[in-house]
């Protein structure tokens, strides 16, 4: 699990999908990502997989997986998020204690 999720929007527009882990990413990354013959790309896939076997630490992944996705413009920042928290509810707030309760 990522210390923080990361938050894209890969396919449609206002969708966005937080990415928890480097499983998550991996998921990601072969179904919605939109260039994938870039390095940043090749090189978050490597780490990612690496992190989900357990070979390299999460954070190592989370950073691969964050310059790709910015590379490709579908980063979605924090405060750019959260200006979609519905009520009182904070989606990436519910997303990391959804993972400690697992």
């Amino acid at each position: 699990m990522f210390k923080t999720p990361v938050v894209v929007e890969p396919g449609v527009l206002g969708r966005f999908r937080i990415v928890t882990g480097p499983a998550d990413a991996l998921k990601v990354m072969h179904t919605q990502w939109p260039e994938r013959e870039t390095e940043k790309y090749k090189k978050a896939l490597t780490a990612c997989r690496e992190a989900a076997a357990g070979k390299v630490p999460p954070h190592v992944a989370r950073s691969s997986f964050v310059a790709a996705a910015r590379s490709v413009r579908i980063l979605v920042l924090p405060e750019e998020f959260r200006r979609y928290t519905i009520g009182s509810i904070d989606p990436l707030q519910a997303s990391r204690e959804a993972g400690r309760r697992y």
